[in-house]
């Protein structure tokens, strides 16, 4: 069976458009909801405040909108982190995982349908500061802009790191390499909030890609049906399209939902297309 999917990405906390796409959901009824990474406010400030805007939007809000989501017979919502969520709040959303209102998609392969669904919530280095999901491309790549700080999350507070120690976590490439190992990409959605490098969904003002060259040989090798992606919010307007293919592989980036919603509906078979 066809599987129909609402997909969204970098609504950045803004409350309004997780209404509109709540209330899109319960109207149109697809098979799931699709979070694309940057989900939380972007925090401002001090180091030792820069967790609390994140952990009470999810506790304020995000929790009780999907509980109630999925108590009134809502789809379910699977989603990823994005560089601009720290790492330490995903422990927040592990209510909503046990009420079956969130599933977090991050390096692992879930069932839907007859289908997969596979998330990754890393991004080549980005010269921004919040630096958890932030990864070395493939070894020997180097970032063009590389941070002048490098912040990372763990044990419930935000401390200083180093260009360094990102580099001695898994690349990208090692990354995708094992998401792929975890079962059929021929049959898997993946959910990356990079968009794969040199494609229509990566382009910045200016016109320079940015996008992921481990992801784009990934999905050039596994040739999934479909990718849904966000990061850069400016591609669609820069490039003129939200979609591109790579061979059989439908890729979307429908650009951030910071000033109105941009989400799109997908089917998807043994092919994928964009609906609305």
């Amino acid at each position: 069976m066809p599987l129909r999917l609402l997909f969204a990405t970098d609504l950045h906390g803004r409350r309004a458009a997780y209404e509109e796409l709540f209330a899109r959901a319960r109207r149109e009824s697809p098979d799931a909801v699709l979070l694309g990474g940057d989900l939380l406010p972007l925090p401002h400030g001090r180091a030792e405040g820069l967790l609390e805007p994140q952990r009470s939007f999810v506790r304020d809000f995000l929790e009780p909108a999907l509980l109630s989501l999925r108590a009134g017979g809502g789809p379910p919502v699977y989603g990823i982190f994005g560089n601009d969520d720290w790492a330490a709040v995903r422990p927040s959303f592990a209510a909503l995982e046990a009420a079956g209102a969130y599933h977090d998609l991050h390096m692992r392969r879930l069932p839907l349908g007859d289908h997969f669904l596979a998330g990754y919530s890393c991004v080549p280095v980005t010269p921004f500061r919040m630096s958890d999901f932030d990864r070395f491309d493939a070894p020997g790549w180097s970032p063009a802009r590389p941070p002048r700080r490098v912040l990372l999350s763990d044990r419930g507070r935000v401390r200083e790191g180093s260009l360094v120690e990102l580099r001695q976590r898994p690349s990208i490439a090692a990354d995708l390499r094992t998401l792929e190992r975890a079962g059929p990409p021929g049959r898997t959605i993946y959910v990356c909030h990079t968009p794969p490098h040199g494609t229509r969904l990566d382009r910045m003002h200016g016109g320079r890609a940015i996008g992921s060259p481990s992801l784009r040989a990934f999905l050039e090798r596994a040739q999934p049906p479909l990718s849904l992606h966000g990061h850069v919010h400016e591609s669609p307007r820069v490039s003129g399209s939200i979609e591109d293919r790579i061979d059989r592989t439908l890729c979307v980036n429908p650009g951030d939902s910071r000033t109105r919603l941009r989400a799109v509906l997908v089917e998807v078979d043994d092919t994928a297309r964009l609906l609305a």
